[in-house]
């Protein structure tokens, strides 16, 4: 979907890799995706495939751009602001390693929402407060990175992933799985840090690490607990 945007864009004459275009390109192709999906998700994949690096990514008022759309033209809206919408790049280090592992099942992002949707009418109060605490753990990795405190991104990681655990046991909904489990636990026994990213139950998780023999013993440990590691580089 963004790459169908981008390339149109540009053969529209439109500078898709300013900062401005590529905010054009994502929002067009978040209205595609958002609408293709059923109104589900949260869009950071298309953030992802739209603006690259590593960044801080919040999600658009999902309620106000439906209401948008119904009462403005395409444009109109692709060109405004967005409420609650950020996307903060963040420095990549150098001696940074960030790995990739698939678990080698695949799962349904839009089927996994439907689920947590059923238990956030269930236990409403439960799931803020699992929420806050996977927040806190975000917003403190965000913060340590900025001042290259790795030691806190691994202890907030790793608490990010407890609290998704967590998440998994109460609502029952399988974002954990036992691949991602041991995915984590072979970063963190190797002196990084790992979890499962997108919504789970499946697909691959992430490692980081700030030193090369550590990233190596991690990739030589996903092998050996059948996890296969991605080939890729941050773009």
């Amino acid at each position: 979907m963004v790459a169908i945007v981008a390339a149109l864009l540009a053969y529209n004459g439109v500078d898709v890799k300013s900062r401005a275009g590529k905010d054009i390109v994502f929002k067009l192709s978040t209205i595609a995706h958002y609408f293709a999906q059923g109104k589900l998700g949260s869009g950071f994949d298309v953030a992802a495939s739209t603006y690259g690096g590593l960044f801080v990514y919040k999600r658009f008022d999902p309620n106000w751009l439906v209401k948008e759309l119904e009462a403005k033209p395409v444009k109109e809206v692709a060109e405004g602001e967005w409420p609650w919408l950020s996307v903060e790049q963040l420095e990549v280090p150098e001696q940074l390693h960030f790995l990739i592992g698939w678990t080698g099942d695949s799962a349904s992002t839009t089927e996994m929402i439907k689920q947590m949707n059923l238990y956030k009418a269930r236990r409403p109060a439960e799931l803020a407060g699992i929420y806050q605490r996977i927040v806190a753990a975000v917003n403190s990795v965000v913060d340590s990175w900025k001042h290259q405190q790795w030691n806190i991104v691994f202890e907030q990681m790793m608490e990010n992933e407890a609290a998704l655990r967590y998440l998994t046991i109460k609502s029952q909904v399988p974002i954990a799985t036992k691949e991602l489990k041991a995915l984590a636990k072979v970063a963190e026994k190797a002196g990084g840090a790992g979890k499962l990213s997108g919504a789970g139950g499946g697909d691959c998780g992430v490692a980081v690490a700030f030193d090369k023999e550590v990233a190596l013993q991690i990739l030589r440990g996903w092998k050996e607990a059948g996890i296969i590691p991605i080939d890729a580089t941050i773009d």
